[in-house]
């Protein structure tokens, strides 16, 4: 079946549209900074989990690790980031945050709190509630529907158990 207008798409089209309308916004914002996308989100998580082992911070960003790698390469090379190895387990490489990765992660955070203000800007704050609820159900029901799925593991965060963990916006 096919939909001609937007009105008549189902959710799961609706939420894919927005998601790709979302994801180019947050594309062409990082851009207009001197960032590939996948490195914000980054730079991001490590402003909230610096000195992350490298297979968690991919974890954290949803990504392989093998995919990680060439952008750690990269932000190590703008000197944004330093990987070191951790004093107990010399096979485990932590990723720290340098002080102009700190200064770049601010624009990063900058970019996002505009998209998020765009967002809040579309809904009552009633309607913002209902939604965002409306979204974390979705999230939710989804997380555990695909267990065979082998990429699950890498798309699932990583718990950590502390209050200073929590879920991250965009």
């Amino acid at each position: 079946m096919h939909w001609t207008q937007d009105e008549d798409a189902p959710v799961g089209a609706l939420l894919v549209q927005v998601s790709r309308l979302l994801r180019e916004a947050v594309r062409t914002r990082m851009t207009q900074i001197g960032l590939h996308r996948g490195q914000a989100f980054v730079l991001r998580h490590l402003a909230h989990h610096d000195g992350s082992p490298q297979h968690h911070l991919a974890d954290g960003v949803h990504i392989r690790p093998a995919t990680l790698t060439p952008m750690l390469q990269k932000l190590e090379g703008l000197g944004w980031i330093n990987r070191k190895s951790d004093p107990q387990d010399q096979r485990i490489s932590r990723v720290y945050l340098t002080e102009a990765g700190r200064s770049k992660q601010r624009e990063v955070e900058a970019v996002f709190l505009g998209i998020e203000a765009d967002l809040e800007a579309l809904f009552s704050p009633q309607n913002r509630e209902q939604f965002r609820q409306h979204l974390l159900a979705v999230r939710q029901g989804f997380r555990g529907s695909h267990p065979a799925d082998p990429d699950a593991a890498v798309r699932k965060p990583p718990s950590c158990g502390t209050p200073e963990c929590k879920e991250e916006t965009i």
